[in-house]
């Protein structure tokens, strides 16, 4: 096992690597011994095939854990300690388990020995650790390490981690008492009040107000009881997303075949899809359910009969959200129009059609417009510039001419010449067509030459549509 001795850590660049089930297990840290773990696995490579010992200085670790006062030394022996102790539960695909500790090894190493300038701590990963967090090719989420740093409860630091390993389907749903064993408080909280107000709540707040994920989430309850909780994840901009997408897709290049399709089949649905899968998620369809359901039916069908369904349970009109989530797509329960509402409909649907795709021409004719000035401005430059002095001066005597039956024009030029601005826009449009090919000012031929675009001007607003 070799040493990496660490030091001028740049902690903005550091990303937390890790396989889907460390966010599921079950266990139980402190937030200062959360942020150790994390800070250490953010310090593993991806090319590392075994762990190594990490030294890091003292001074690293105090500024990463926020701790201060006369006490850290004590406090950080006590932080090593728990954490040689403190058990990780760890559920296997197979039906396996494992139960094991966090670290093998932590080791304070004084100033002087070994010819260190700074005291040091030796940390290193317990070896049952390796299939979770070394050499990940599938089941496996990354994130920067710098959206949890400022976190103040380790239960939001953990609702990110179960949130971000769900990032990609947008929603999950846990039994009440499954989570709070997840994070390792069965017995605590036993009034779900409690656990809500306390937990679900506060990790929900924080994840909005700090970082790149945040969660909304519905009660369903059984009786009078709440024991199921359906969550939608969302993302937000965040000054690390666009790093955590580069960096995740980089270490994602040699996932699996399997994994592969997995990933495509998520990216590369319609939007509609992805809500259909989430609506059915958030309503407790399980996978096998929802693959069914979105082979079988249209997508839109699926969105508007979950919505319907979760309102009627909302109201307490449905008992069992899966199950009339399934009959309302099956049977269809969307309001049935008459043939005249349907032909309005159709209708209302024909001019919504229509004028999107009139703002969008509104825009390609924006920056064609643009564009096309642009051009213009760069080819009326180029032919001036080549025109001799005397060229030039006869260009601005009939300029002159031009303007001197407008009195105000001309008063301002006489003035302030051509620094003007109306005076300055005129002379453009002058050379404009002094020194351009017709076809040069012609917006409607330059798109179509230059675009391949039919673009028509019409004649009661001088707008241009696309045809």
């Amino acid at each position: 096992m070799g040493y990496i001795h660490v030091s001028n850590i740049d902690q903005k660049n550091l990303m937390v690597t890790q396989a889907n089930q460390v966010a599921l297990a079950s266990y139980s840290l402190t937030l200062e011994e959360k942020r150790l773990i994390l800070f250490m696995t953010s310090l593993i490579k991806q090319t590392d095939k075994d762990f190594k010992v990490y030294r890091i200085p003292v001074t690293e670790i105090m500024e990463f854990l926020d701790i201060k006062g006369k006490d850290f030394y004590s406090r950080l022996r006590e932080i090593s300690k728990t954490l040689r102790s403190r058990p990780l539960s760890i559920e296997k695909p197979n039906g396996g388990w494992i139960e094991t500790g966090w670290i093998s090894c932590a080791e304070y190493i004084p100033k002087g020995e070994d010819g260190l300038e700074s005291s040091c701590l030796d940390l290193s990963f317990d070896p049952k650790m390796k299939p979770f967090l070394l050499q990940l090719k599938s089941q496996f989420f990354s994130y920067m390490l710098e959206n949890v740093a400022n976190l103040k409860s380790i239960y939001s630091i953990r609702f990110y981690e179960i949130f971000a390993s769900y990032r990609r389907l947008g929603c999950v749903t846990f039994e009440v008492d499954e989570l709070k064993k997840r994070l390792y408080i069965a017995n605590k909280y036993t009034k779900y009040d409690n656990f809500r107000k306390r937990i679900l709540n506060q990790a929900q707040k924080e994840l909005k107000q700090k970082t790149d994920i945040y969660f909304e989430y519905i009660e369903e309850r059984q009786g009078r009881r709440v024991f199921k909780l359906h969550f939608t994840i969302f993302n937000q901009e965040n000054p690390a997303k666009e790093e955590i997408n580069k960096k995740t897709q980089s270490q994602q290049g040699n996932i699996n075949q399997t994994q592969l399709k997995i990933t495509q089949s998520h990216t590369l649905t319609s939007p509609n899809q992805q809500k259909a899968e989430q609506a059915l998620t958030l309503n407790g369809v399980d996978q096998a359910g929802i693959e069914r359901l979105i082979n079988l039916y249209d997508h839109q069908q699926i969105i508007e009969n979950s919505n319907i369904v979760l309102e009627k349970y909302k109201n307490g009109k449905i008992k069992n959200l899966a199950s009339a989530t399934v009959k309302a797509i099956s049977e269809d329960w969307r309001p049935k129009l008459s043939p005249y509402e349907k032909k309005q409909e159709d209708k209302k649907q024909a001019l919504i059609e229509v004028r999107k795709k009139q703002e969008e021409d509104k825009k390609i004719i924006e920056k064609l417009k643009n564009e096309f000035n642009e051009n213009k401005e760069t080819k009326i430059n180029n032919v001036y510039k080549e025109k001799t002095d005397e060229e030039k001066n006869v260009l601005i005597k009939e300029f002159e001419n031009s303007i001197s039956n407008n009195d105000y024009i001309r008063k301002n030029y006489e003035k302030n010449g051509f620094n003007d601005y109306g005076v300055k826009i005129l002379f453009r449009l002058f050379l404009s067509e002094n020194l351009l090919k017709p076809k040069n000012n012609d917006f409607v031929e330059w798109v179509k030459v230059n675009k391949g675009l039919n673009v028509v001007k019409n004649k009661h607003n001088n707008e241009y549509t696309i045809n």
